[in-house]
C-alpha cells in the first residue's frame, strides 16, 4: 500500500463486492485490518456490494472504520461518491 500510494497519490478506493454472494466474520476482519492501512494512509474507502453484504458489514460493526454512508448497493452512486472525494482531494 505505501509504495502504490506514493507512486499513484491514491485518494480513494472503491471495492466492488458485486460479485461476492457471502461474507462471513472472518472475511470481514481481514477487511477491517486492510481499511484500517488505509485510513491510516489518508485513504478514503468505499464499497459497493450487494444489501446483502451490506448488511453484514453493519452488523459486524465496521461502519467505525467505514462510515455508513460510503456503504453503496448502487454502482453509479458509489462512482460518484469516489468522485466528490478526488475533488475535494484537488
Amino acid at each position: 500500500v505505501d509504495r502504490g500510494n506514493e507512486l499513484l497519490d491514491t485518494r480513494v478506493i472503491l471495492f466492488d463486492c458485486s460479485k461476492i454472494p457471502f461474507i462471513d466474520s472472518s472475511a470481514v476482519f481481514a477487511l477491517e485490518d486492510m481499511f484500517l492501512t488505509l485510513n491510516d494512509k489518508g485513504i478514503k474507502v468505499i464499497i459497493f456490494a450487494d444489501e446483502k453484504i451490506i448488511s453484514t458489514i453493519k452488523n459486524l460493526g465496521m461502519t467505525q472504520i467505514i462510515p455508513e454512508q460510503h456503504l453503496f448497493n448502487d454502482k453509479q452512486k458509489a462512482i460518484e461518491h469516489a468522485k466528490k472525494h478526488i475533488g475535494e482531494c484537488k
